[in-house]
């Protein structure tokens, strides 16, 4: 009992990271956008913003709920498009 209880409590504590970390992918990819006057700043933060995302692509197959890691899915395809949403506008000013 006390060993499903700690699986649970792990697992818990993993969906939790994963969810802080698709928030602050979030919060890098609004402010590249606010940055985006800004080349350095907002190629940093989408640079950081990247890193959470692959951070959460590398751990969320750790997810053994369903419901959680569908949850979770969704939430990392909406940023997926994010950062190729921002990659789209970032190319053209960086042609010029």
């Amino acid at each position: 009992m006390e060993g499903l209880l700690a699986e649970n409590e792990s697992e818990l504590t993993r969906v939790q990271f994963l969810d802080h970390e698709l928030d602050l992918c979030e919060t890098l990819l609004n402010t590249a956008a606010v940055e985006i006057d800004d080349p350095a700043a907002a190629l940093m933060a989408r640079s950081k913003a990247q890193e959470a995302y692959d951070t959460v692509l590398t751990w969320i197959a750790s997810i053994r709920g369903a419901k959680e890691r569908d949850r979770l899915m969704n939430k990392l395809f909406d940023l997926k498009k994010g950062l190729d949403d921002f990659d789209g506008v970032r190319s053209p000013r960086t042609s010029e």
